[in-house]
């Protein structure tokens, strides 16, 4: 039984030894000043203490320098007194009050530090996260669990700051459970044995509690996590699920989520409601015991005992306030752990961008037998074929056939395995792919809009200066949306709400063909990028992308075979792979499937 006590107390140790290594890692140096801030308020505090002894034996008439004063404390008093101080009730007086002052001051820079630091703490991992984010490759972010990663970088980052401030006020409450302690012992060492005694129970009355609290944190974490993933998938499927009236059956999975969500909530709160009941009921219960003892079989002074109570319920009550707080940090650890573990995800997969440095195409883009495996299916089979500079090409094939896999392959967001792409030359892997992706343009058929204005929207933040607002106007027009602008309240500054939500299909294309044009790339990607308009504004927009064709170099995934008509070069995909080349009118000569694509979508 004392093996098993003993190990679980290492165990504890141990995850106590953990949390301070994973707060050092990001705080260093401000940990130790905590700790030092902390140490100083319990040693004024035990100081101003100490001093109600001589008090107390004054007033009971003694000679306080031939008693002894405060027992291993006699020497402050000798001091004081070969400085040739009168010890006597107005300095013991002052002292106390001087002692006290000083922890008032000690305690407000504590606590204004620790609040800075808990802040600095925050940001600290919030853009750890993001960064990690950022960098993670493409490729491993499609298998990572999106409600996880929003729930992570919102409401578990939220609760890691709840969990340093617990942590650092247990610390505290530590701190100063050790340096009562140690004035008891050089009071009172009997005493001082009483104390530890008292504490080792409440200790374990509250243990199995820690463990519980633990688990629902755990569980508490998954919960919220889940509840994110199903938040977002509702915000973005609202319009089907209103219109075919399934709303209901998502609503009582939302339901259900949130009942186990706040049952956990609940459970953890009740717990930490019992540690604050408990508290005083146990505080005065072992109290009195040790009155009792000091009285009856110590025969201890009665100014000592007085004393000695106020150290004891001091100890006892940071004992207790430790308890509390450690369980308010158990209770949100789950976050920690959580957290740390998906930003190590991130960054185990890392996209590493330390290449040559990409300035612009120069002469083309050469794929070489390129292929792609997804999990037990082949997507992409011995691709080969070149692009060259300013020259417009399109990628057409049934559904499934790997267009847009290829697309991503092209702008590097996938690895090929077997083959490679080079551009000007140079392998994909050789280049710094970010300063390669930023020279590329990519509308997509579900365009992004960002809940901000029209105009931060199309030039992503630029700078409102007059070059800026001149290539802005340019833009629009030339994408057929500046009417639309215009006409608003607000005009450009008119903010566009969450995923645009206000806009029509085409709108949002347009919207974001502007952008694209205002970013004046190389290489412009067109994924269905006309797919949700109205047949006129489909005109306008294919009027735009015929003025730049010779002035860009653009790629196009299309469905509706009447946008790719004047494309330099067709690639036809069949079942990922390359089925044929050539121009609209020799592929719809040559090839049957494409002639029976072009038939039934009845283009002359």
């Amino acid at each position: 039984m004392v093996d098993k006590e003993i190990g679980v107390m290492k165990v504890g140790l141990e995850k106590r030894l953990f949390y301070f290594r994973f707060f050092k890692a990001y705080l260093k140096k401000r940990v130790f000043f905590i700790i030092i801030l902390n140490m100083l308020v319990g040693l004024l505090d035990g100081l101003g203490l100490s001093m109600f002894l001589p008090l107390l034996q004054m007033a009971d008439g003694e000679d306080v320098i031939n008693k002894g004063g405060i027992g291993k404390f006699n020497i402050f008093i000798d001091w004081l007194a070969k400085q040739g101080l009168v010890v006597d009730l107005k300095l013991v007086l002052l002292l106390i009050s001087t002692f006290f002052i000083l922890k008032g001051v000690a305690y407000y820079f504590k606590g204004a530090y620790q609040v800075t630091t808990q802040q600095y703490f925050i940001k600290k991992i919030r853009l750890k996260g993001i960064r990690a984010l950022s960098e993670m490759s493409y490729e491993h972010f499609t298998v990572s669990d999106s409600g996880r990663i929003q729930n992570t970088l919102t409401t578990e980052i939220e609760r890691m700051g709840k969990a340093v401030q617990s942590y650092f006020q247990s610390f505290q409450h530590l701190i100063l459970i050790i340096i009562y302690v140690l004035f008891a012992f050089s009071l009172n060492w009997k005493f001082a044995l009483m104390v530890c005694a008292g504490g080792l129970v409440i200790d374990v009355l509250y243990g199995k509690i820690y463990k519980k609290t633990k688990g629902v944190s755990r569980q508490l974490t998954d919960g919220n996590s889940l509840f994110q993933g199903l938040i977002t998938s509702y915000i973005s499927s609202y319009k089907y699920l209103k219109a075919t009236g399934t709303i209901g059956k998502y609503q009582s999975k939302l339901n259900a989520q949130t009942t186990e969500i706040e049952l956990n909530n609940s459970k953890i709160g009740i717990m930490s409601v019992f540690l604050s009941a408990s508290r005083e009921p146990l505080s005065i219960v072992v109290l009195s015991i040790v009155i009792m003892l000091q009285v009856t079989l110590l025969n201890a002074p009665f100014a000592t005992i007085l004393v000695s109570l106020l150290f004891f319920y001091r100890a006892l009550s940071s004992l207790m306030q430790y308890q509390t707080t450690w369980n308010s940090f158990l209770s949100v650890a789950g976050s920690l752990e959580n957290t740390e573990q998906l930003i190590g995800d991130f960054e185990n997969n890392r996209e590493i961008n330390r290449g040559i440095s990409f300035s612009g195409l120069k002469y083309n883009i050469v794929l070489d037998q390129v292929g792609y495996m997804y999990p037990q299916r082949e997507v992409l089979h011995n691709i080969s074929f070149s692009i060259r500079k300013n020259e417009c090409i399109a990628i057409v094939g049934p559904s499934g056939s790997g267009k847009s896999t290829l697309v991503n392959i092209i702008t590097g967001l996938l690895k090929p395995v077997p083959g490679e792409v080079r551009v000007d030359g140079i392998s994909l892997k050789e280049l710094d792919l970010a300063t390669f992706q930023q020279r590329i343009g990519y509308i997509t058929q579900d365009a992004v809009i960002f809940n901000d204005t029209i105009y931060n929207n199309i030039t992503l933040w630029a700078e409102r200066t007059k070059d800026n607002l001149r290539d802005f106007y340019d833009a629009c027009k030339a994408a057929a949306i500046w009417d639309f602008i215009a006409t608003g309240e607000k005009a450009e500054l008119e903010i566009l709400g969450m995923n645009g939500i206000n806009l029509s299909g085409g709108q949002k294309q347009r919207i974001a063909m502007a952008r694209e044009l205002f970013k004046k790339v190389d290489l412009l990607i067109m994924d269905e990028a006309t797919s949700a308009m109205d047949s006129f504004t489909e005109q306008e927009i294919q009027e735009s992308i015929e003025l730049l064709k010779g002035k860009v170099t653009m790629i196009s995934i299309a469905h509706r075979l009447s946008t790719i008509k004047n494309a330099d070069k067709i690639i036809y995909l069949s079942e990922g792979s390359m089925a044929q080349v050539g121009t609209f009118d020799g592929l719809f000569t040559e090839n049957e499937n494409f002639k029976k694509m072009v038939a039934l979508q009845t283009i002359s």
